[in-house]
């Protein structure tokens, strides 16, 4: 985020009217290249400037859920890393359709514009900066910022690249026609892939509440699962004092059915005796 900051700083100045056309066209930033040992330049396109402020807005990026100390433009929403940029792109083409989406890769499009580049009718001193922007050489001023090469890679490769993406025209026809065809592809490209990554913010931004519901309901669950073992021990309780009275109960009824024989008994006592009293009363 704090190459951006410096990108969009528009400090460069010159007397010619189509040197500041493309210093206002394209903005330029650096970032590590491979092996961490040399920088390589981003040229950013006008039409792509507003997308990398949104990216950059810290109230956009603190609603989708983007930790406050995550550093990268292109910032992972689990993490203070950034996202993999082979998997957007792929998935992005996935979703579009798009024929043969395992050829639109970072490397195959360096080597297509390279090849297409080097059919063009440049200076030597043109064709030495572009090959270092494109990463080709490793003598681009290792680990060290400075503002002329800055100036250089807008002017001199920046003019090529607006070439090849259509937004300028070159002053050779067979290059026009070689690349009217890809210029064409490239805004369509362009506009295809603004509109998936417009989509793709606003379904992270429903993911995010969904999920921030589904953590609600999670817990609600909890809640409950809780209250639902708490009254099962209550049941289990209950059932136990039942069974305790029921046990009670049948006692009480032995009980009771002994003191009815007990009754019988002496029942049967008295009327022994009440026939010998009348035995006897009849001898008198």
């Amino acid at each position: 985020m704090n190459e951006w900051t410096d990108a969009s700083k528009d400090d460069h100045q010159t007397d010619d009217d189509v040197e500041m056309s493309l210093f206002y066209d394209m903005k330029i930033t650096y970032q590590t290249g491979k092996g961490s040992n040399h920088i390589v330049p981003v040229l950013i396109p006008q039409h792509l400037i507003k997308a990398m402020e949104m990216l950059n807005d810290q109230s956009i990026r603190e609603s989708s859920g983007i930790r406050t100390g995550n550093p990268y433009v292109f910032p992972s929403i689990q993490s203070d890393s950034h996202v993999s940029g082979w998997h957007a792109v792929h998935r992005v083409c996935s979703d579009a359709q798009v024929e043969s989406p395992e050829r639109m890769t970072a490397t195959k499009m360096r080597h297509r514009i390279s090849t297409l580049y080097a059919a063009l009718d440049v200076s030597e001193n043109d064709r030495m900066l572009f090959y270092k922007h494109m990463g080709h050489s490793a003598d681009v001023n290792k680990n060290i910022y400075q503002t002329p090469l800055a100036e250089a890679e807008i002017l001199h490769v920046g003019v090529h690249l607006k070439k090849m993406d259509g937004q300028m025209q070159g002053s050779e026809e067979s290059s026009n026609r070689t690349l009217g065809v890809a210029a064409a592809s490239s805004l369509w490209m362009n506009q295809i892939l603004q509109h998936y990554v417009r989509v793709a913010v606003h379904y992270v931004r429903v993911a995010v509440h969904y999920v921030r519901v589904a953590v609600h309901y999670v817990r609600v669950s909890v809640h409950y699962v809780r209250v639902a073992v708490h009254y099962v021990r209550v049941a289990v309780h209950y059932v136990r004092v039942a069974v305790h009275y029921v046990r009670v109960a049948v006692h009480y009824v032995r009980v009771a059915v002994h003191y009815v024989r007990v009754a019988v008994h002496y029942v049967r006592v008295a009327v022994h005796y009440v026939r010998v009293a009348v035995l006897q009363l009849t001898v008198l």
